[in-house]
């Protein structure tokens, strides 16, 4: 959030823009998902993290040791040419043969349970089993983390299928990150979601970026943010690798944290 810069948020993600509508545009094409390479970052450098994310979504109790396994995340779509048909999801993981799939989402929009049934549904025939003429599919636990959301955005979405057997059911969890303050973050050690915190002050960015005092109190957040993941580290609690996974820089995503103290607001 650098003077005569404005973030943005929208369907496609943060981008960064000034008053040059060229530059907006460039911007916002090579931007759009900077949420997502910050999100796939911490997936593959610090898969550790997403055990608690795990526990506070589907009301589990994985330990820290627990085994994490990343399993492939790209598809091709059955009965598809290779060349148009490539799915890649957010986040793919198995824990204690149990399977978990975690999409990021930067707004609330129509297409995203389609979206996350179409996953859901690749992930399950990549995995069927058949026992003679028996085919057993079985889909993953799901949940979409929503980076900015509003009054529309749902608490819950929810899959049925309707067979000639009969109707099944299964719910896709939602995650609001603007739902958690810096303390449910530490207290639960939800690090993951720190480079996405930025996203609460979404609605208020035109207003911050012209009052210098707001402005200080979002950078003191930030130094209090450095503070608490140096002492986690210190403590033990996540690895010095984890703490460099940080929030803004430049209006970027992620980023050395420790830096994050010389960020500039204004």
């Amino acid at each position: 959030c650098q003077a005569n810069y404005k973030q943005k948020c929208n369907g496609e993600g943060i981008f960064i823009s000034n008053s040059t509508n060229d530059k907006e545009t460039h911007d916002k094409r090579n931007n759009s998902h900077a949420y997502d390479d910050a999100f796939k970052t911490l997936r593959t450098d610090c898969p550790e993290l997403l055990i608690p994310v795990i526990n506070d979504i589907f009301h589990t109790n994985y330990s820290k040791g627990e085994s994490l396994i990343s399993l492939a995340n790209e598809f091709f779509m059955s009965g598809h040419s290779k060349n148009s048909s490539l799915i890649i999801t957010d986040s793919y993981i198995q824990i204690d043969r149990k399977k978990y799939h975690i999409e990021c989402q930067s707004t609330t929009d129509g297409t995203m349970i389609i979206r996350m049934f179409e996953y859901d549904s690749q992930i399950a025939i990549d995995s069927a089993e058949i026992d003679g003429n028996l085919l057993t599919v079985k889909f993953p636990n799901s949940a979409v983390l929503y980076l900015c959301s509003n009054s529309t955005t749902p608490d819950i979405m929810q899959v049925q299928i309707e067979t000639p057997g009969g109707s099944i059911s299964y719910d896709v969890h939602v995650i609001k990150i603007n739902n958690y303050t810096i303390d449910d973050i530490f207290d639960k050690e939800l690090y993951f979601y720190i480079p996405f915190y930025i996203f609460t002050f979404e609605p208020s960015f035109g207003i911050i970026e012209k009052d210098k005092e707001r402005l200080k109190q979002l950078k003191d957040q930030y130094d209090e943010i450095v503070h608490r993941l140096e002492k986690a580290c210190k403590d033990g609690k996540i690895t010095e690798k984890c703490q460099k996974e940080g929030p803004i820089e430049d209006g970027k995503i992620p980023c050395d944290l420790r830096r994050c103290q010389q960020t500039k607001f204004a």
